[in-house]
């Protein structure tokens, strides 16, 4: 019996040993906590901050002048770029009057042999305040989506999923 117990010991620190030596994860995220990853994050954050606050410019700030979408479809008719983006963007806000957002990030994966690509699946929730002629009115949009980021320069950029 007292090898048995001896075995239990090891068994028992080995696992606490390596339960300890398990990656840092970033807070209420499942994503080992690492400078890019943690970048990426900050940057989904201050996506959704933008987005609540109904700044353009903020989200631009955020953007690839290299971005495309293809708005999840195989027709090109509404698929688009940098340019189509800063349109829409114009006419996105406009009507308007609040707008708040929750983000649940679900992955982030880093493209292998590249270190300057991650795709990032995450889950929102808006719930907004549309102006009307006859009034306005409250909606909500709920949405699983994959965000591609690249890294140019020392920054992270969102190059498609908005």
């Amino acid at each position: 019996m007292p090898n048995l117990t001896r075995i239990a010991v090891l068994l028992s620190a080995g696992v606490f040993l390596f339960a300890g030596c398990s990656a840092k994860l970033i807070p209420n995220t499942q994503i080992k906590d690492t400078p890019d990853s943690r970048e990426i994050v900050t940057q989904v954050e201050r996506y959704r901050l933008a987005m609540q606050d109904r700044n353009a410019e903020s989200l631009l700030r955020l953007v690839s002048r290299n971005y495309f979408d293809n708005a999840g479809t195989p027709d090109p008719s509404d698929d688009y770029n940098y340019a189509g983006l800063v349109q829409f963007l114009a006419n996105e806000f406009r009507d308007v009057e609040a707008l708040q957002m929750d983000i649940v990030i679900l992955a982030l994966n880093f493209e292998e042999g590249d270190k300057g690509v991650a795709h990032l699946d995450y889950k929102y929730e808006s719930r907004f305040q549309v102006k009307y002629p006859s009034g306005s009115k409250w909606d909500s949009v709920q949405k699983k989506k994959r965000m591609k980021f690249v890294r140019e320069g020392d920054h992270w950029l969102i190059s498609s999923g908005l």
